[in-house]
């Protein structure tokens, strides 16, 4: 008989130090979706803007933050989640602003908040929220990425030992918009955009479908052929594409929001 896993602060501490010091490290947000990440926030970006990677794992992200030129700091609540190694290659950067505590009072122009809502407990999330506001400028932007909608019992697993069952990856709760904007709005933020996209492979392969697809209706316009086109989707809409997706299947893609904090 399953018995569901209850998740701890402790046991969810526990976990995040075992998976840093593993292989699945390397399956880290920062490190394999990172540079797209920071491609769609790229007008945001730039060399005045001191940017706060808060919750921000083994530094991938904020590492990635350095090398476009953008001040950094970086705060995670793991023990282990930032190595010695890791904290050398971040301070090489003359831009690294520093591992941050929460207590400290500085403020930052940008604050990225990236796969962080859906791993929070329950009690925790209305003074994450309020964390992760109070140390974004007034005028500044509070950047939160999650997975848009996802079938949590699909993404979860089984202990052999003790027959718990679990989500892979410690997610807490499905991730919408609306819920996000509930819980951010009350802080003084306010929404400046969001987008739902994908930053796996299978996203990377829709987008080569879209634009083979593209080739094909244009090449038959060439050819004097009679267009086939699926009404029920607008090809070229990638982001249509994955709403598509995510309303078939219950979930898909990956939710960024942008907000603003009111001045």
């Amino acid at each position: 008989m399953l018995n569901k896993f209850t998740w701890t602060e402790e046991n969810s501490a526990a976990f995040w130090n075992l998976i840093w010091e593993s292989p699945l490290a390397k399956l880290a947000f920062g490190l394999t979706a990172g540079d797209r990440l920071l491609d769609l926030l790229n007008k945001y970006l730039d060399e005045t803007k001191e940017v706060l990677d808060l919750g921000g794992g083994s530094g991938h992200l904020a590492l990635k933050l350095l090398e476009r030129g953008s001040p950094t700091a970086i705060y995670d609540p793991s023990e282990t989640s930032l190595s010695a190694a890791q904290l050398d290659e971040l301070s090489i950067h003359k831009h690294f602003l520093g591992v941050i505590k929460l207590y400290q009072k500085k403020q930052y122009d940008i604050v990225i908040l990236s796969e962080v809502i859906e791993h929070l407990l329950d009690h925790q999330l209305s003074n994450v929220a309020e964390d992760a506001a109070s140390k974004v400028k007034p005028g500044g932007i509070l950047v939160i990425t999650a997975p848009n909608g996802e079938d949590l019992e699909s993404n979860s697993s089984i202990c052999p030992q003790c027959n718990a069952f679990f989500h892979r990856w410690q997610h807490q709760r499905s991730v919408t918009k609306k819920e996000i904007l509930n819980l951010f709005v009350p802080c003084g933020m306010r929404e400046e955009m969001s987008v739902m996209t994908d930053f796996s492979n299978l996203g990377l392969l829709i987008k080569e479908h879209q634009k083979l697809y593209i080739e094909n209706i244009q090449l038959k316009k060439w050819c004097g052929l009679k267009q086939s086109a699926d009404p029920s989707i607008d090809i070229e809409k990638p982001e249509k594409i994955l709403r598509h997706f995510s309303d078939k299947y219950g979930g898909y893609g990956q939710l960024i929001i942008v907000l603003r904090k009111n001045q």
